[in-house]
C-alpha cells in the first residue's frame, strides 16, 4: 500500500509507470482515455515515484497487488482496464451530465453513509425484483450492468485516494427476494458484473455481506463466489435474516446506517 512498500515495490511502481508511458506512446487504443477513478492517464505515467502523485501511486498499486506485483501482468491489466473504460463510456455514467436510469432500476441500490473504517458503502436491494421486466431482454441485462457499474463508479467518487481511503463496502440485502425467479437474464447479468469488477476494479472491495440470506441462497452464493477469485471470496459473509443487523454492525455504526436498517434519517 501507498506509504509502505519495500524497495521491490518501489521500483515496481516505477516500473509500471514507465511502461505504461510507453504504451501510451506506441497503442492508439489509449487515446482521450478516460480519466481513472479521478486521475488523468498521463498523470499515472510519471515515472519516478517522486514525480507520481498520491492518488496516483494508489490506482497503480491495486493493479500491482491484484497481479502480485508482476509488473507485465499489472501492465496488462491496467491498459486492458483503460481501454475497457473508454469503450463502456464510463464517462457518460459521470459527472453532471451522467447517463440517468428510470427509477425503479434506482430503487435496487444506493450509495449510503460509511463503515467504521470510513470507507463508502453501497446497498443492493433484491427483494420485489421483478426480473422479467427489468432483466427479460440482452438490451435490458446491458442497462442494469450500466446502472451497477455507475453506483460503483458513484461510491467511488467518494473516496480521497490522496488520504488513503481507497476501499468500498457492499451490502447485498435479499429480504423479500424470490431465489425461485433467477432467470437467465438475472445470471446473466450476475456474471457479467462480477467479471467486470474483477478486472476493472481491482482491490476496492473492503468487504461483502450477503443479508437476509435464505437458506436456499447457499446454492446461489455457490454460483456467485465460483466467479471470483480467492482474495474476494475470503471478504464475503452470508448472513441470515436473524443476524444481519449485528453483522451490519460489526462494520458500520448505527448513525451510519440507512433508515431501514435503523440509522439516522
Amino acid at each position: 500500500y501507498y506509504g509502505s512498500l519495500s524497495t521491490d515495490q518501489t521500483k515496481a511502481l516505477e516500473d509500471l509507470s514507465k511502461q505504461l508511458r510507453e504504451k501510451l506512446s506506441t497503442d492508439e487504443g489509449l487515446n482521450d482515455c478516460t480519466p481513472i477513478w479521478g486521475v488523468k492517464v498521463p498523470d499515472l505515467a510519471a515515472g519516478e515515484a517522486s514525480a507520481l502523485s498520491t492518488p496516483a501511486q494508489v490506482v497503480l498499486l491495486k493493479f500491482l497487488r491484484a497481479r502480485q506485483f508482476a509488473v507485465d501482468k499489472a501492465l496488462e491489466m491496467l491498459v486492458a482496464c483503460l481501454k475497457w473504460r473508454k469503450e463502456f463510456g464510463i464517462a457518460d455514467l459521470t459527472g453532471s451530465k451522467a447517463e440517468v436510469f428510470p427509477d425503479e432500476l434506482n430503487a435496487l441500490g444506493q450509495v449510503y453513509g460509511r463503515d467504521k473504517e470510513g470507507s463508502p458503502v453501497t446497498y443492493n436491494y433484491y427483494g420485489g425484483i421483478d426480473v422479467d421486466a427489468l432483466m427479460g431482454t440482452p438490451e435490458q441485462v446491458q442497462r442494469f450492468v450500466r446502472w451497477r457499474v455507475q453506483l460503483m463508479e458513484r461510491a467511488i467518487a467518494q473516496c480521497d485516494l490522496g488520504a488513503g481511503r481507497e476501499h468500498v463496502m457492499q451490502v447485498h440485502d435479499y429480504m423479500g427476494a424470490n431465489m425461485f425467479k433467477m432467470g437467465a437474464g438475472m445470471k446473466e447479468a450476475t456474471r457479467t458484473i462480477i467479471r467486470l469488477f474483477q478486472d476493472n476494479y481491482p482491490e476496492w472491495l473492503s468487504s461483502k455481506l450477503f443479508l437476509n440470506v435464505p437458506r436456499v441462497m447457499e446454492f446461489v452464493f455457490g454460483i456467485m463466489t465460483a466467479f471470483s477469485d480467492p482474495a474476494t471470496r475470503k471478504k464475503m459473509c452470508m448472513v441470515g435474516a436473524a443476524g444481519a443487523r449485528a453483522k451490519l454492525l460489526e462494520h458500520i455504526d448505527w448513525a451510519q446506517l440507512p433508515p431501514k436498517w435503523g440509522g439516522l434519517a
